[in-house]
Protein backbone atom coordinates (compact mmCIF):
# COMPACT_ATOMS: atom_id res chain seq x y z
CA UNK A 1 0.00 0.00 0.00
CA UNK A 2 2.94 2.63 0.94
CA UNK A 3 4.50 1.88 -2.88
CA UNK A 4 1.02 2.69 -4.41
CA UNK A 5 0.45 6.46 -1.99
CA UNK A 6 4.29 6.82 -2.57
CA UNK A 7 4.16 6.95 -6.31
CA UNK A 8 0.70 9.04 -6.15
CA UNK A 9 2.73 11.25 -4.24
CA UNK A 10 6.03 10.94 -6.67
CA UNK A 11 3.22 11.69 -9.25
CA UNK A 12 1.88 15.10 -7.85
CA UNK A 13 5.03 16.88 -8.14
CA UNK A 14 6.59 15.46 -11.75
CA UNK A 15 7.70 17.39 -14.42
CA UNK A 16 5.24 17.15 -16.78
CA UNK A 17 4.40 19.26 -19.92
CA UNK A 18 2.39 21.87 -17.95
CA UNK A 19 5.12 22.38 -15.36
CA UNK A 20 7.38 22.67 -17.91
CA UNK A 21 5.50 25.41 -19.50
CA UNK A 22 5.45 27.34 -16.35
CA UNK A 23 9.29 26.74 -15.83
CA UNK A 24 9.60 27.98 -19.23
CA UNK A 25 7.87 31.14 -17.81
CA UNK A 26 10.20 31.29 -14.79
CA UNK A 27 13.00 31.39 -17.20
CA UNK A 28 11.63 34.18 -19.62
CA UNK A 29 11.69 36.60 -16.81
CA UNK A 30 15.41 37.11 -16.60
CA UNK A 31 15.60 37.83 -20.39
CA UNK A 32 12.71 39.76 -20.58
CA UNK A 33 14.04 42.28 -17.28
CA UNK A 34 17.51 42.31 -19.32
CA UNK A 35 15.70 43.67 -22.53
CA UNK A 36 13.52 45.94 -20.68
CA UNK A 37 16.11 47.41 -18.07
CA UNK A 38 17.81 49.39 -20.33
CA UNK A 39 14.75 50.42 -22.69
CA UNK A 40 14.88 51.45 -26.61
CA UNK A 41 12.19 51.32 -28.88
CA UNK A 42 12.79 48.27 -30.01
CA UNK A 43 14.12 46.60 -27.14
CA UNK A 44 10.74 47.77 -25.26
CA UNK A 45 9.27 45.79 -28.05
CA UNK A 46 10.99 42.82 -27.80
CA UNK A 47 10.44 42.87 -23.92
CA UNK A 48 6.70 43.40 -24.66
CA UNK A 49 6.63 40.31 -26.65
CA UNK A 50 8.70 38.15 -24.64
CA UNK A 51 6.56 39.92 -21.34
CA UNK A 52 3.18 38.72 -23.46
CA UNK A 53 4.05 35.13 -24.62
CA UNK A 54 5.32 34.56 -21.09
CA UNK A 55 1.73 35.21 -19.76
CA UNK A 56 0.01 33.68 -22.41
CA UNK A 57 1.94 30.42 -21.23
CA UNK A 58 -0.05 30.81 -17.79
CA UNK A 59 -3.39 30.42 -20.35
CA UNK A 60 -1.42 27.31 -22.19
CA UNK A 61 -0.01 25.38 -18.70
CA UNK A 62 -3.61 25.51 -17.39
CA UNK A 63 -5.37 24.32 -20.27
CA UNK A 64 -2.78 21.56 -21.05
CA UNK A 65 -2.83 20.60 -17.32
CA UNK A 66 -7.10 20.84 -17.09
CA UNK A 67 -7.65 19.01 -20.84
CA UNK A 68 -4.63 16.24 -19.62
CA UNK A 69 -5.77 15.61 -16.46
CA UNK A 70 -1.93 16.40 -15.55
CA UNK A 71 -3.13 18.97 -12.63
CA UNK A 72 -0.16 18.40 -10.11
CA UNK A 73 0.63 19.90 -6.88
CA UNK A 74 3.73 21.29 -8.24
CA UNK A 75 1.57 23.15 -10.81
CA UNK A 76 -0.65 24.48 -8.50
CA UNK A 77 2.37 25.39 -6.43
CA UNK A 78 4.28 26.43 -9.25
CA UNK A 79 2.20 28.40 -11.66
CA UNK A 80 0.63 31.47 -9.16
CA UNK A 81 4.49 31.72 -8.43
CA UNK A 82 5.20 32.28 -11.73
CA UNK A 83 3.04 34.80 -12.21
CA UNK A 84 4.11 36.79 -9.69
CA UNK A 85 7.60 37.00 -10.74
CA UNK A 86 6.71 37.81 -14.12
CA UNK A 87 3.63 41.04 -12.97
CA UNK A 88 6.45 41.92 -10.03
CA UNK A 89 9.15 42.03 -12.61
CA UNK A 90 7.03 44.35 -14.78
CA UNK A 91 5.64 46.58 -12.37
CA UNK A 92 8.91 47.45 -10.64
CA UNK A 93 10.55 48.19 -14.44
CA UNK A 94 7.77 50.09 -15.05
CA UNK A 95 7.98 52.62 -11.62
CA UNK A 96 11.94 52.72 -12.45
CA UNK A 97 11.18 53.61 -16.11
CA UNK A 98 8.50 56.59 -14.36
CA UNK A 99 5.96 55.10 -16.79
CA UNK A 100 3.77 53.75 -13.32
CA UNK A 101 3.31 55.31 -9.67
CA UNK A 102 4.86 53.27 -7.18
CA UNK A 103 2.09 53.54 -4.81
CA UNK A 104 0.22 51.37 -6.95
CA UNK A 105 2.72 49.06 -7.81
CA UNK A 106 3.24 48.72 -3.74
CA UNK A 107 -0.49 48.11 -3.54
CA UNK A 108 -0.76 45.26 -6.29
CA UNK A 109 2.67 43.89 -5.01
CA UNK A 110 1.43 43.57 -1.38
CA UNK A 111 -1.60 41.83 -2.58
CA UNK A 112 0.56 39.62 -4.27
CA UNK A 113 2.61 38.77 -1.53
CA UNK A 114 -0.39 38.29 0.84
CA UNK A 115 -2.38 36.29 -1.08
CA UNK A 116 0.94 34.06 -1.64
CA UNK A 117 1.25 34.07 2.07
CA UNK A 118 -2.29 32.96 2.82
CA UNK A 119 -2.01 29.95 0.01
CA UNK A 120 1.15 28.90 1.44
CA UNK A 121 -0.54 28.54 4.87
CA UNK A 122 -3.53 27.23 3.63
CA UNK A 123 -0.91 24.32 2.03
CA UNK A 124 0.53 23.99 5.38
CA UNK A 125 -2.63 22.59 6.25
CA UNK A 126 -3.04 20.75 3.41
CA UNK A 127 -5.09 22.86 1.70
CA UNK A 128 -4.74 24.03 -1.83
CA UNK A 129 -6.57 27.18 -2.44
CA UNK A 130 -7.50 27.60 -6.10
CA UNK A 131 -7.37 30.85 -8.39
CA UNK A 132 -10.38 32.97 -8.03
CA UNK A 133 -11.82 34.38 -10.76
CA UNK A 134 -11.69 37.77 -9.87
CA UNK A 135 -7.82 37.11 -9.73
CA UNK A 136 -7.72 35.41 -12.94
CA UNK A 137 -9.50 38.85 -14.49
CA UNK A 138 -6.86 40.96 -12.18
CA UNK A 139 -3.91 38.76 -13.95
CA UNK A 140 -5.47 39.55 -17.42
CA UNK A 141 -6.30 43.61 -16.93
CA UNK A 142 -2.38 43.65 -15.41
CA UNK A 143 -0.73 41.87 -18.21
CA UNK A 144 -2.18 44.10 -20.81
CA UNK A 145 -1.55 47.44 -18.66
CA UNK A 146 2.15 46.39 -18.25
CA UNK A 147 2.13 45.55 -21.91
CA UNK A 148 1.12 48.95 -23.24
CA UNK A 149 2.79 50.78 -20.64
CA UNK A 150 6.08 48.90 -22.07
CA UNK A 151 5.27 49.74 -24.98
CA UNK A 152 4.56 53.81 -24.17
CA UNK A 153 0.80 53.48 -24.42
CA UNK A 154 0.23 55.77 -21.48
CA UNK A 155 -3.22 56.60 -21.39
CA UNK A 156 -4.97 52.89 -22.06
CA UNK A 157 -1.74 50.99 -19.95
CA UNK A 158 -2.74 53.14 -17.24
CA UNK A 159 -6.72 53.14 -17.69
CA UNK A 160 -5.37 49.33 -17.43
CA UNK A 161 -3.63 49.61 -14.41
CA UNK A 162 -6.60 50.99 -12.43
CA UNK A 163 -8.67 48.35 -13.21
CA UNK A 164 -6.03 46.03 -11.97
CA UNK A 165 -5.50 47.60 -8.86
CA UNK A 166 -9.07 47.48 -8.39
CA UNK A 167 -9.52 43.57 -9.64
CA UNK A 168 -5.72 43.52 -6.68
CA UNK A 169 -7.95 44.58 -3.44
CA UNK A 170 -11.43 43.29 -4.80
CA UNK A 171 -9.90 39.93 -4.85
CA UNK A 172 -7.19 39.84 -2.04
CA UNK A 173 -10.23 40.61 0.19
CA UNK A 174 -12.17 36.94 -1.75
CA UNK A 175 -9.05 35.05 -0.92
CA UNK A 176 -9.11 35.84 2.89
CA UNK A 177 -12.98 35.81 3.33
CA UNK A 178 -12.95 32.74 1.65
CA UNK A 179 -9.97 31.21 3.69
CA UNK A 180 -11.29 32.74 6.97
CA UNK A 181 -14.65 30.38 5.93
CA UNK A 182 -12.96 27.59 5.75
CA UNK A 183 -10.26 27.66 9.10
CA UNK A 184 -11.87 25.02 11.68
CA UNK A 185 -10.93 26.62 15.12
Amino acid sequence: MEKVTRKIELKEYSLNLPNLITLLRIFLIPVFIILYIDPTQNRSLIAAIIFAFAALTDFLDGYIARKTGQVTKLGKLLDPIADKFLTISGLILLVDHQKAAGWIAILIISREIAVTGLRAIASSSGRIMQAESAGKIKMAILTFAIILLILDYRVGGSILLWGALFFSIYSGILYFIRYWREVDY
